[in-house]
Order: structure tokens, then sequence, then C-alpha cells
């Protein structure tokens, strides 16, 4: 499988995704995702309990981005953030893009549970 780039509108918006993380800024990270979140409720308990969690002091906080395309069109944008936390696994950060539409869905943000 093919790993693409992220491209301008991607970056854009993953940076203001991750700065409305850093300051857990939970109105500013729901608009930005361009489809409602399937549970809002459970997605701001998710929100507020893992935004603190990310590694700040390592720069850049981002330790991974992987993203797939469809043959459609749309990709898949999976962010690993660095988890304050020693030896606990990154923070998953997953959206979905839609390039022709400019369109940007956050999907997951959660601290994944280690099962070692």
């Amino acid at each position: 499988m093919h790993n693409y780039k992220l491209n301008e509108y991607e970056m854009v918006r993953l940076s203001e995704i991750v700065n409305s993380i850093k300051n857990s800024d939970w109105q500013t990270f729901q608009k930005l995702s361009d489809e409602p979140f399937l549970d809002i409720d459970v997605m701001r308990e998710t929100f507020l309990a893992t935004a603190p969690k990310v590694d700040w002091s390592s720069v850049p906080p981002i330790e991974e981005v992987n993203v797939t395309e469809t043959v459609d069109g749309v990709r898949y944008i999976a962010v690993s953030l660095r988890n304050k936390s020693v030896g606990a696994l990154p923070i998953s950060l997953d959206i979905v893009s839609k390039p022709l539409f400019q369109q940007i869905s956050i999907q997951l943000f959660f601290e994944p549970s280690d099962w070692s």
C-alpha cells in the first residue's frame, strides 16, 4: 500500500487541530471537523481526558503521520502524538480527508490501551 504525503490543506488543518489539542480547546477542536462526531458527548469526554496527556515538550509533538488513499480519492490520515507517560503508546488522532471537497473530519482522538 502506498503511503501518501499530506497536501497543503491537510497540513494547515492538522496544525489547527493540534493547536486546539495543545490549548485543550474543545470548541475549536469540534469546529475543525467538517462532519459532526458520531457521539459528541463521548468525543468531548475523550478529548478532555486525552489532550493533557500529549507531550508538548517534544518538538514536534507529532511522532508519525501515515496517509493512505482509496480509489475514490478519500484519504485516511493516522497521526501519532507523543505521550507524556514514559513507555506509553502514542496518542492516536485519525482524520478522514475528502480533497475534492476540501472536507476534513476528525474520526478518533484517544490514548490507546497497552494490552501487553
